[in-house]
């Protein structure tokens, strides 16, 4: 497993065109007097415009209507903000209709608007760009995609019927309110740090206004407002006006964005909800949740190494002290403002418990504070639900998967862990999703909810295992009654404690080994100091954009280490979690308390066998094991070109359960044969 990058959409910067017509001045109010034109191109607005009131009805209307839908009015179809706006209003699950202007020229009336006078179609328009600018001829020149006649429809069903519209990316001009740009640049390489006004922090209550907003990679005009109707929400150091709302001489208002936008990056994430919020006045046939759900995998087990000499085994396993600390950091974060119910999710492997016994030390450390985690059950040995222990084995039968979740539900009752579900289980490897006998046995043990991985394809197609739909999962085709949740692979690989392992790792060092990190979003032989800004930048992605649930998926090695006395720069955790530069989203539920939201997910697992009760090193064969004894052993093969004698396994080390049958072991191992030793 490994992250996807997110696909590069270009940005492109915008021109002028004439402001269009305001609203018709037949709305009979003081805003209409308002209105004063000397020409097609030049607008004056009176200092006094003020907003309608969005409860007068409209004209010759006692009682009125407006449907619960947003109007999206795109130019062409082909702008990059196009997607964004309509993945917003997707992640609040609010009905939207996409009208693309030059598809229907000269159709947008007031009959695409209202049903009837007193009747409007929608309650919120948003444009994908200013004035709906394009260019037919690639960038010299440019036009508005409306008619005069269809700005007058639509700006005058805004004003009668209150809607509010936005312009997701504008050339500023005096249609906005602001002075011709100063600047126009591409953010790619030199990012604008953006802060909200006072104004803006009420807009966008939900953004962490401590933090700058970084936009990049996105072209980005800055300009100061030439209106005293124009409210800045979004200024960069020079006071410009990236984001600004204004109450037009119609009475109307809208809201500005100087900056392009898709649905990948930060800037736009961080802001669409505010900017949903805005358009439909905070009123909409819809819901909006961001889901955080930390999971720790592998807890009392072992885990290989990368580097795997400077482990005894090449494996490690966490002290209670490592365990300590880690719920020292959790203790943490629960006492900031806002993390009260912050809880991390154990996924355990029940027999590495069983395996040293009652008293194991790691047990009895977790006993002291298991009641401030969830716990969910990882299998009992942590068996990969695919092929095993053998990847050129037969598929795990329904027997080995039953007694891999019995087992350790069975485990979970003996030691009464509290705050356990049977219900859920976290998929060694994501293994398991396409196997019809495990599927089963999950079934039979009550289990409802599984994991998938987004870095895999399904067999489906696009987007293969990750999220169909904003806080959508996915119901198994073999076993409709369980759900898979797609978990989100970071570059923090679960195999590394050091950071110069992490960053050996990352370079695809091969003095550490031979497996190669895929998908890395970092630059061959990066610094320490430039990892953890990177991969948080990249990983409260998922949050924002509602993947849910984004699941954090650490196993324990770095999980402990990276908060233990060891020189560690900020670890996974810290990085998720503590050292964010960027704005956070943060959210209210129904108490009024704000929750930071937060994500990082597994990264790539290795099918690297994990080490079991007892280990015989030997170079021996096991002519025709029986089924039980492929449960109790674990068998490391010789490379594939000499793993197969005739109907024997070749293998190179043994690894027993503690409960293997030892006289059935010692009768089926026999030395290996010449003609396959070499």
């Amino acid at each position: 497993m490994a992250p996807v990058a997110p696909p590069t959409i270009p940005t492109h910067p915008l021109g002028p065109v004439p402001p269009p017509p305001l609203a018709l001045p037949a709305v009979g109010t003081s805003a209409g007097n308002a209105l004063h034109r000397s020409d097609s191109t030049s607008l004056q607005v009176s200092p006094s415009s003020t907003a309608l009131s969005a409860t007068a009805p409209p004209p010759g209307c006692t009682n009125w209507t407006k449907n619960m839908q947003v109007l999206v009015i795109s130019t062409d179809g082909t702008e990059a903000d196009l997607g964004a706006i309509q993945a917003a209003l997707g992640f609040h699950t609010i009905q939207y209709t996409t009208w693309i202007a030059t598809q229907k020229p000269g159709q947008l009336t007031s009959s695409v608007l209202t049903s009837s006078a007193c009747a409007g179609k929608f309650h919120g328009v948003i444009l994908t760009t200013g004035s709906l600018s394009y260019s037919p001829d690639g960038g010299t020149t440019w036009q508005s995609a409306l008619s005069t006649a269809e700005w007058q429809a639509l700006r005058t069903y805004e004003a009668n019927f209150h809607v509010r519209e936005i312009s997701w990316y504008v050339y500023p001009g005096a249609d906005q309110g602001l002075n011709p740009p100063w600047r126009a640049s591409d953010t790619t390489n030199s990012p604008i740090n953006a802060t909200l006004t006072a104004a803006g922090q009420t807009v966008f209550n939900t953004v962490n206004a401590a933090n700058p907003i970084p936009i990049t990679k996105a072209w980005a005009y800055q300009a100061t407002a030439s209106d005293p109707n124009v409210t800045p929400l979004l200024v960069d150091s020079s006071n410009d006006a990236l984001v600004s709302s204004r109450v037009t001489a119609d009475g109307r208002e809208t809201l500005a964005m100087t900056f392009d936008s898709n649905q990948y990056l930060v800037h736009d994430l961080v802001l669409q909800h505010g900017l949903i919020h805005w358009v439909t006045r905070g009123v909409y046939l819809g819901e909006y949740r961001a889901y955080l759900q930390p999971q720790v995998d592998d807890l009392f087990i072992d885990d290989d190494m990368y580097n795997a000499s400077a482990y005894p085994g090449g494996v490690y396993r966490i002290t209670p002290n490592d365990y300590n600390k880690s719920h020292s950091w959790w203790a943490g974060q629960v006492s900031k403002p806002g993390n009260a119910d912050f809880r991390v999710l154990m996924a355990f492997n029940g027999q590495g418990s069983d395996d040293i016994g009652p008293n194991d030390p790691l047990t009895l450390a977790v006993k002291n504070s298991w009641s401030d985690y969830f716990w969910c059950s990882h299998t009992y040995t942590h068996l990969n639900l695919d092929f095993g222990d053998d990847p050129a084995g037969p598929p795990v039968g329904y027997d080995a998967a039953y007694a891999e979740f019995d087992n350790n539900n069975q485990f979970a009752v003996r030691l009464g862990i509290p705050d356990y579900s049977t219900q859920c289980l976290v998929n060694p490897d994501v293994s398991g999703l396409t196997n019809p006998a495990v599927l089963q046995a999950a079934v039979d043990n009550g289990i409802q909810f599984m994991i998938s991985d987004t870095s895999k394809e399904s067999g489906k197609g696009n987007p293969g295992w990750n999220n169909p739909a904003p806080n959508i999962g996915i119901y198994s085709d073999i076993q409709p009654s369980i759900l898979f949740t797609p978990r989100h692979p970071t570059n923090l690989f679960y195999n590394v404690s050091y950071p110069d392992e992490w960053l050996a790792h990352l370079s695809g060092d091969p003095r550490q080994g031979e497996r190669q990190p895929r998908h890395v979003h970092v630059a061959r032989g990066p610094r320490r100091a430039d990892v953890p800004p990177a991969e948080s930048a990249r990983v409260r992605r998922h949050p924002l954009a509602l993947r849910r649930p984004p699941r954090h998926g650490d196993c324990q090695v770095p999980q402990v280490l990276d908060i233990t006395d060891r020189e560690l720069p900020p670890g996974r955790h810290r990085v998720a979690y503590g050292r964010h530069d960027g704005p956070q989203l943060v959210r209210s539920d129904g108490n009024g308390q704000q929750r930071r939201q937060r994500e990082v997910h597994e990264p790539e697992r290795s099918v690297v066998p994990r080490q079991w009760g007892l280990l015989l090193d030997c170079e021996c064969q096991v002519p025709s094991p029986s089924r039980e004894l492929r449960r109790a052993m674990h068998l490391v093969s010789v490379p594939a070109s000499e793993r197969l004698v005739h109907d024997r396994v070749a293998v190179r080390r043994v690894m027993l359960a503690a409960t293997a049958p030892l006289n059935e072991v010692a009768r089926a191992l026999r030395p290996l044969a010449p003609e396959s030793a070499a």
